[in-house]
């Protein structure tokens, strides 16, 4: 198994976090 495979739900929390953050601040 990959060791991405083994934490995908923080890594893609992150960039979701980091996604919407990004999109607030353009909206703005």
């Amino acid at each position: 198994m990959d060791v991405r495979d083994s934490f995908p739900m923080t890594v893609s929390g992150k960039i979701r976090k980091v996604d919407m953050r990004a999109e607030a601040v353009a909206r703005l």
